[in-house]
């Protein structure tokens, strides 16, 4: 036997099932793209609450609205797709490429019922954060020591390149929360030996908003939508 999943009005309740489940909030938080602040977590938690409250007196309401939530959750969990790592191939007979998100997307409270703040962040591949920080080590270096970064001794080196991984860091808006690395035994390595990480780094990139809309009179007649 079949559960039903649809009303007798043809609303989805397979959304407001999924928005509901236990698991929904640890898989959103833990381990999807998205971000959630901890005050984004709360303004989950309270909407979830909302919509959960509503199916108590008109389902197909809670329906629609678990239906909205989720298609821009989703959508913002997908945003930009996956982007390859063309230099690390898993080793085996897959010989596949690492893959990671094109975009993190951190949410926090908004502040207004239903809604939350949007920040976009982009990747950047660490072996980038790590040329931009060895371009600014002799800056750094000079100012500190009068003479450049490869004339340093290890115990000079050490500060002046914190210093300039720092101001690497801040040049590209990166989040160190959001950092991701995958492991991978490369192509060469038939033994499966040499372990190897590739790190990607996820810099702002613009901000927006998940913004619930309802009838002036009635908060629950509403809608989602995305707003950059």
């Amino acid at each position: 036997m079949t559960t039903a999943t649809h009303t007798l009005s043809g609303v989805s309740r397979v959304n407001f099932n999924r928005l509901t489940a236990s698991e929904y909030m640890q898989s959103m938080c833990s381990y999807g793209r998205l971000n959630f602040t901890e005050t984004g977590k709360m303004r989950l938690v309270h909407t979830i609450a909302f919509i959960e409250g509503i199916h108590c007196f008109n389902p197909d309401r809670a329906y629609e609205l678990a239906d909205s939530l989720c298609k821009f959750l989703d959508y913002l969990n997908e945003y930009g797709g996956m982007i390859d790592s063309p230099e690390c191939r898993t080793g085996g007979p897959d010989n596949t490429l690492l893959q990671f998100p094109a975009y993190r997307v951190s949410l926090g409270d908004d502040g207004s019922i239903g809604s939350f703040s949007v920040a976009w962040y982009r990747a950047v591949p660490h072996k980038d954060m790590m040329a931009l920080a060895e371009s600014l080590a002799d800056a750094h270096a000079m100012a500190r020591h009068q003479k450049p970064y490869a004339a340093l001794n290890s115990e000079q080196a050490g500060p002046v390149w914190e210093e300039a991984l720092g101001e690497a860091r801040a040049k590209l808006k990166l989040r160190e929360e959001l950092e991701q690395y995958k492991g991978y035994f490369p192509t060469w390595d038939k033994e499966r030996k040499h372990f190897s990480r590739e790190y990607v780094c996820y810099g702002f990139c613009h901000n927006g908003g998940l913004i619930y809309h309802h009838d002036r009179d009635d908060i629950t007649k509403g809608h989602w939508s995305t707003h950059t």
